[in-house]
């Protein structure tokens, strides 16, 4: 049965690697817990691989979350960005959905106008 191998060994340097978006990660059998040979380390640096990928692409939306959330800070308001940037802050991984939830939910507990704040045509939230 064929295994699946999502990082390079790198034989002479005893240790794994993978080139993700321009940058190159490594990792050790040794820091990943196993004996030093490739096939007794394969598991494991999938395993280590899949939760870096998962950290990194959680870092990559919040970011990107962020500075949409930055576009509009003008448009939402001063008092609406410092609630949501503090809501982020306690609650990654944050994603687009989440944020436009909770845009919604601060519209309707303040009681305020929501074209006031979040146009359609700003392309983050849509309320007809």
């Amino acid at each position: 049965m064929p295994r699946i191998v999502l990082m390079t060994w790198v034989r002479s340097q005893k240790r794994w690697t993978k080139m993700f978006r321009g940058v190159r990660y490594y990792v050790s059998p040794k820091q990943l817990g196993t004996a030093e040979a490739r096939a007794d380390s394969l598991q494991a640096a999938n395993e280590w691989w899949r939760r870096k990928q998962a950290e990194i692409e959680t870092s990559d939306e919040v970011a990107r979350v962020r500075a949409e959330l930055e576009g509009m800070k003008g448009v939402i308001g001063e008092e609406v960005y410092r609630l949501l940037t503090k809501w982020i802050d306690r609650n990654e991984p944050v994603s687009l959905q989440h944020v436009r939830e909770k845009i919604v939910l601060l519209k309707e507990s303040e009681g305020l106008d929501k074209q006031t704040y979040v146009p359609v045509d700003h392309g983050l939230i849509d309320f007809e």
